[in-house]
């Protein structure tokens, strides 16, 4: 993509690039600004040169799908975008690379973020609860089953498709519940300190 390579200061860089802005700040772009320019950039440059018509993403990186799926609208690159379930482990984690980090223990109790984030659908769907102050506390709760384990960087609730961040969630629309947190790596791995892991889950419309 850069055969010439690029410089990683931002201010260094020169040249043309694609920035999608309103759904590239929130999340993941709050602690890496520039990073979903980067990403748009490159699958801008991948979709002139591979001339698609479906393109397909995975929705454990929610948020690159959201940008993606803007910038081919906006751009009219006239691509179908198709967002791909979470490959999880039958613990229900949620497949990385990353997890190689960690030890069976740490494995077993990062199993414990998917079921935290179920049981936040669960009263959405059963409950009729909508508050997102509740339902980020029912993550919470389940979380806390191992205290000081997870450290967290974010629990948020988004607009499906502005990923503007909800104080309510609207039952005819649904919502992006997601999360990130970092949790202790393996004595034995090369890789020091901790791993960050993310994972969501989409809630449905339940209402017309």
């Amino acid at each position: 993509m850069y055969p010439s390579g690029i410089p990683l200061d931002v201010k260094l860089q020169k040249g043309a690039f694609v920035t999608v802005t309103g759904v590239s700040e929130q999340l993941e772009g709050s602690s890496r600004p520039s990073f979903f320019r980067g990403v748009a950039t490159i699958v801008n440059k991948l979709f002139n040169v591979v001339q698609p018509n479906v393109a397909y993403f995975g929705q454990k990186d929610i948020q690159q799908s959201v940008v993606i799926k803007r910038m081919v609208a906006d751009l009219l690159m006239g691509i179908e975008i198709v967002v791909g379930d979470i490959v999880r482990a039958d613990s229900g984690l949620a497949l990385s690379s990353r997890n190689s980090y960690l030890s069976a223990d740490s494995r077993d109790k990062s199993a414990t973020i998917y079921k935290a984030l179920l049981l936040a659908q669960k009263a959405y769907v059963s409950e009729n609860e909508y508050n997102v102050e509740k339902l980020t506390d029912i993550v919470k709760k389940k979380l806390a089953t191992f205290p000081g384990f997870f450290d967290f960087d974010y629990i948020s609730f988004n607009d499906i498709d502005t990923l503007a961040y909800l104080t309510d969630v609207d039952p005819t629309k649904g919502c992006i519940l997601s999360l990130a947190v970092s949790v202790p790596n393996d004595v034995t791995s090369p890789k020091n300190g901790t791993t960050r892991l993310i994972d969501n889950v989409v809630f449905k419309p339940i209402k017309n």
